[in-house]
């Protein structure tokens, strides 16, 4: 079986190798992914813990900290898939830390790393089934567990597809911590018993809130140039074909208002330049913020000026700094990203309609009336024209918002329980 993967994924592999080199996406991790590890790695029996990319890597902060208290003195290796979630997971890295690249599902590959890495426990967050990797580490007694596991409507629609092949994979995973009961049910479907799965929530509801800082959200206004008397419009995470749909809002919302100022901050960073292209096309001048985080830029004064965030890990705190926020990823249809945390912030929360990445957090907000939700530009432009207009409303938003996920902490203590069951008698 084994055998016929490896055939299967190597063709898959070559197949979109092209793709990749037009496209420069081989960064410098692509040797990791071959398991090749950087000169100098030295691995300690580490829990190992996967993370895609940024919204995973974001998701599991505050609960690695927690794993810490609980395994004082342990070596962490974090892997990623993407160059930003990488990036994300540096940023909490100890020094005794590796951070690398999850190695391409090869048997050999897989292996190799294995045996020089030498895990005492594997943790994947979401859904990740690798099948060669899950293998190996069952043929190693590595115990293996899913964290803030989800099984989306499209993964179930491809794992029962594949049932019977599906089926003995997940008995190789020891335990699943889920998001909800949806998710259990699931997995139950799927041929996972019951005794295995536990609904601990959605750690994301635990992120930022310890993170939360008036100092950083100040000196992000400071950074801007922002007055106390300037509100700031930050639309998050936004895709390709969003921002200018996020601009047309912003040009009827901020009409004949004099301090009423935009931050973009793209999904993918490396598309800064293309917004940029974007905003000086419809009139716009764009101010890219890292620049001015250097000293540097000009123009942030400027009336038809907005900001560009264009760098990994910043938007957290310039949430901080906003008046309102949108969640991008759901004026077209990519499914949304996280509101939690600008939630965190006590912030009023926009998010348009393509938001079933997200479906069950957006429930839960929706029921408190703790999120704003735009079936498109005119709603989007006329939400932001009442919260401007009406701040009352905008900060009770903003509670509301806050209160959502004051009810809903503890993912991280429920997961960290279980995780401690899976690996008792381990020796960790």
């Amino acid at each position: 079986m084994a055998f016929f993967y490896d055939l299967i994924f190597f063709l898959i592999f070559l197949f979109f190798l092209p793709v990749y080199l037009v496209k420069r996406k081989l960064h410098s991790g692509f040797l990791c992914r071959l398991g090749i590890m950087p000169k100098g790695i030295v691995f300690n029996s580490p829990i190992w813990i996967h993370t895609v990319s940024v919204g995973e890597a974001m998701a599991v902060k505050e609960f690695v900290s927690g794993l810490r208290g609980r395994y004082p003195g342990v070596q962490m290796v974090f892997s990623t898939v993407t160059p930003t979630g990488n990036q994300v997971a540096r940023s909490f890295a100890q020094p005794q830390d590796v951070v690398i690249y999850l190695p391409f599902d090869f048997s050999l590959v897989v292996r190799s790393v294995l045996r020089r890495m030498r895990p005492r426990l594997f943790l994947a967050a979401e859904t990740e089934f690798w099948p060669n990797l899950l293998s190996a580490l069952h043929a190693y007694g590595v115990p293996a567990a899913v964290i803030n596991g989800r099984i989306s409507d499209r993964s179930l629609r491809g794992y029962a597809r594949l049932k019977v092949l599906f089926a003995p994979l997940l008995r190789k995973i020891g335990f699943f911590c889920v998001q909800t009961e949806e998710d259990a049910e699931r997995l139950v479907s799927l041929g996972v018993e019951n005794d295995r799965i536990k609904v601990t929530g959605n750690l994301k509801f635990d992120v930022g809130i310890s993170s939360v800082s008036v100092a950083a959200a100040g000196a992000c206004r400071l950074t801007l140039g922002l007055g106390e008397e300037e509100r700031l419009l930050v639309a998050g995470s936004t895709h390709e074909g969003e921002e200018e749909l996020v601009l047309r809002a912003y040009e009827t919302a901020a009409a004949g208002r004099r301090h009423v100022r935009l931050l973009l901050a793209p999904r993918h960073p490396r598309r800064a330049v293309e917004v940029a292209g974007l905003l000086r096309a419809r009139g716009f001048y764009a101010v890219m913020v890292s620049e001015l985080e250097k000293g540097g830029g000009d123009g942030r004064e400027d009336s038809k000026a907005v900001f560009v965030l264009d760098s990994v890990g910043k938007l957290f705190d310039y949430y901080g700094a906003a008046y309102a926020v949108f969640v991008g990823g759901s004026l077209v249809p990519r499914g949304g990203h996280n509101i939690i945390e600008p939630a965190s912030w006590s912030k009023p929360v926009l998010c348009g309609p393509y938001t079933f990445n997200f479906r069950e957090i957006i429930s839960i907000f929706s029921r408190d009336d703790a999120c704003i939700n735009v079936g498109g530009t005119g709603q989007l432009a006329q939400a932001w024209t009442e919260l401007l207009d009406h701040p009352g409303w905008a900060a009770e938003a903003g509670r509301k918002a806050r209160g959502v996920i004051d009810r809903h902490r503890g993912a991280g203590l429920r997961t960290l329980d279980a995780v401690a069951l899976l690996v008792n008698g381990k020796g960790i």
